[in-house]
């Protein structure tokens, strides 16, 4: 599973949102993608990416009087951290950083890391 904090007042976090898209259709069926969004009111955030086309999972920050921001110690955007099915955190990265990319491709591609991801089931 891959967190994605991100607002729609982060540039950086929006100039990624395509390679996001891409990846979660590229690898749909080997991992789920949770974008969880900081700062936006739930409309804002379905107005966005409704008219974006993004169809992953998202998710507001604040739940129930606890972020999971703070749970996941998130000091700024976009920060991606990717989770076995433990809940282990397998990797943290803060900003666009082509770090990310490389690492989820290795664990996607990777047979020795197959199980690091949960299976997605098929609609």
């Amino acid at each position: 599973m891959i967190l994605d904090f991100w607002g729609t007042w982060c540039g950086p976090c929006i100039s990624e949102m395509p390679e996001m898209k891409a990846l979660s259709e590229k690898y749909a069926d080997r991992m789920m993608l949770v974008g969880v969004n900081n700062g936006d009111t739930k409309e804002k955030l379905l107005s966005f990416v409704k008219e974006k086309g993004y169809t992953w999972t998202q998710v507001l920050d604040k739940q129930e009087g606890k972020t999971f921001s703070t749970v996941f110690n998130v000091n700024g955007y976009p920060t991606k951290i990717i989770l076995d099915p433990k809940g282990e955190i397998l990797g943290k990265y803060l900003g666009t950083t082509p770090d990310f990319l490389t690492k989820i491709h290795q664990l996607l591609i990777n047979r020795n890391y197959a199980g690091c991801f949960i299976q997605v089931p098929k609609k």
